[in-house]
């Protein structure tokens, strides 16, 4: 709500004030379509009392020499005069002469108020003198020299006609039409308006100002503060509360960053010491018309920027980098992985790299990042790159990052490497022996320098990361030849060794119950194996470990209903290629005798077949082939002579 003022010096001094001033907004929001809302308040002020009284307001209306006082002390209220036009001073001499007769008259008042009142002498046919009133003390001092000056008649504001009564001299008090208080109105909102958005124009600039992080001076040619905002006060210590509209050489005692304010060199980032602190100075001149009318300063403190550098990176480059995994999510129940568990947690909080050294699927990702978890850079991102899986150009562009153009097809913007995403966090290369050879000289000075460049710049990045590498050879075998020594060394400063399945099959079966219950989870689905089933799992030698172990589980999971019997999980196994050839006795439960690998297909074909009632549609629906297949499988095992349904 825009609050309007209407300063008065007596009650109803203005006719029908609040009838004008509601019907003018009435038309406003007709003809304007304002959302804005005007409130205007009568306030009655004797002249003498002004710079005693506080208003509340967004715009001042008044009139004559009390408009003009009010000007004077009001330097951040806008002040509107109520125009005394021509037709009402005509109105006033008219009734003059009607009353009074053609008596010489005077005119008192403002000169805003009675300018050019001596040109109507000849239209009214009256003589008339204008008294040009300064002050509100001058009121009976002009009505007493009109009167010396032979003007019998007073025509003017409420104090001078009130003087001119006490003495008994004819006077004319000159009323303020509807017209000029609607013109006054006008002009009061249009002000109020172009006030209200400067005010918040200048309250966005204070909050800008106030709220950026670095520091910002602003001064103009003579060296007075127009702008001095909060973390300039916090990174220079400054105190002092009067310091917008001081001068530089009182707040910023002699020195490098004193000479920047005061001179009108540009400046770009300059490192400045400042009270034993760094600071990263720039400058820019502020010109208007090629002339330099200010100068701004922006700082920083160059801890500062180091400390935001690293906020940046950890929340901008490293979205997604994330690990998910903890120690507790490692199933096992043997002492030779308890051990492998015990050490990685002992190894997790040093900030020594790492090798983990492990056959295909022994979960050598799952440690790393269970690692990451447990160590002092939990806290930052953890990122995994494959170092077999991309090509040697494309590799070194993903470990450390491009410039601008550094090769075609480059973003334009350059892009970070991991080694850069990995800041304050945890980088895990795997699949470390098939990094090229000048890909692992360049990593070796990365472990030694803690710093990386991009392609095609030679801006130096400092790094702080931890490095886990994971690979399923023997690194000191490759030596040479396909493996930098010193690389080799520098990374296996603390090893671990995961150990496969073989290694700990008395964890297979606490591996299936787990793995076969997160399936049921997930698929609302429940199937049970039976001990012969677990049985056969647990003598089975897995290539690829746990990662085989559960796609074996899975694939028993999608096959089969409630109960996962031997012979489901012999005939899976026979299309397993990374199981060992089965030589284990299979029983039915009455006789010890080796079944044959044909046999164990037989015998599942008829279990399906029996099971969905020989319906061959649905029965190869559940095996996962076609119709065509089923067909050609049971005529070469022998099953064609089953009815069909």
């Amino acid at each position: 709500m825009i609050k309007i003022a209407l300063i008065v010096p007596e009650t109803n001094f203005i006719e029908n004030a609040y009838r004008i001033f509601e019907k003018h907004n009435q038309v406003e929001a007709v003809e304007e379509d304002s959302v804005d809302t005007f409130h205007m308040e009568e306030i009655v002020v004797e002249g003498d009392r002004l710079k005693s009284y506080h208003f509340d307001c967004d715009v001042i209306i008044s009139r004559g020499i009390l408009a003009q006082t009010l000007k004077n002390n009001s330097q951040e209220i806008p002040v509107v005069d109520i125009p005394v036009p021509g037709y009402d001073l005509i109105k006033s001499l008219h009734l003059s002469k009607t009353t009074y007769g053609k008596k010489k008259t005077a005119v008192i008042g403002s000169q805003n108020m009675i300018f050019g009142v001596e040109s109507l002498s000849e239209i009214i046919n009256i003589p008339i003198k204008s008294y040009i009133l300064k002050n509100h003390r001058q009121n009976e001092e002009l009505v007493n020299s009109a009167i010396e000056d032979g003007y019998e008649v007073i025509i003017g504001g409420k104090r001078t006609c009130e003087y001119a009564e006490e003495i008994s001299v004819s006077n004319i008090f000159i009323r303020t039409g509807e017209e000029a208080l609607w013109q006054a109105i006008t002009e009061a909102k249009r002000l109020a308006k172009a006030g209200r958005k400067e005010l918040e124009r200048a309250k966005r600039y204070k909050a800008i100002l106030d709220y950026a992080y670095e520091g910002i001076i602003a001064t103009n040619t003579n060296g007075e503060i127009t702008a001095f905002n909060k973390a300039s006060q916090e990174i220079l210590s400054v105190k002092s509360k009067a310091i917008t509209g001081n001068f530089i050489d009182k707040i910023i005692p002699n020195g490098r960053l004193h000479r920047i304010l005061v001179e009108e060199q540009e400046v770009e980032n300059e490192i400045v010491n400042y009270k034993n602190t760094q600071l990263m100075v720039r400058k820019v001149n502020i010109k208007f018309r090629e002339n330099i009318v200010g100068h701004v300063v922006t700082f920083q403190d160059v801890s500062g920027i180091q400390s935001m550098e690293g906020e940046i990176r950890k929340k901008i480059y490293t979205r997604g980098h994330v690990a998910k995994y903890h120690f507790e999510d490692i199933l096992y129940e043997s002492s030779i992985m308890e051990k492998a568990v015990s050490l990685s947690k002992r190894y997790s909080k040093t900030q020594s790299n790492i090798l983990l050294h492990g056959e295909t699927g022994t979960g050598k990702e799952l440690f790393a990042q269970s690692i990451h978890n447990y160590s002092e850079y939990s806290s930052g991102p953890f990122v995994a790159v494959n170092c077999g899986a991309l090509p040697e150009e494309l590799l070194e562009s993903e470990l450390f990052g491009y410039a601008e153009g550094a090769f075609t097809g480059a973003s334009k913007k350059g892009k970070p490497g991991v080694f850069e995403l990995a800041h304050d966090g945890t980088i895990f290369l795997d699949e470390i022996s098939e990094m090229p050879l000048n890909l692992q000289t360049r990593l070796l000075r990365v472990l030694q320098e803690r710093e990386i460049t991009r392609l095609g710049d030679d801006k130096v990045i400092p790094i702080n990361v931890r490095v886990i590498a994971a690979t399923n050879k023997e690194l000191f075998d490759l030596l040479g030849e396909e493996f930098r020594r010193d690389l080799y060394y520098r990374l296996e400063v603390l090893k671990i060794e995961l150990p496969s399945l073989k290694q700990r099959p008395e964890d297979i079966e606490f591996l299936i119950e787990n793995i076969i219950h997160s399936f049921q989870a997930r698929e609302d689905k429940e199937i049970n194996f039976t001990p012969e089933a677990v049985e056969l799992m647990k003598q089975q030698r897995y290539d690829g470990n746990v990662r085989q172990l559960q796609n074996i589980c899975e694939r028993l999971f999608v096959l089969y209903d409630n109960e996962v019997t031997a012979s489901d999980v012999k005939y899976v196994l026979t299309n397993e290629r990374d199981v060992e050839p089965l030589s284990l006795p299979y029983t039915n439960g009455n006789s010890d005798t080796f079944v044959e690998r044909q046999d164990l297909e037989k015998q599942y074909y008829q279990d399906v077949l029996k099971k969905t009632n020989y319906n061959k549609k649905e029965a190869a629906k559940r095996l996962g082939i076609s119709r065509t297949t089923l067909w050609r499988r049971m005529k070469n095992l022998g099953l064609l002579k089953y009815p069909d349904s």
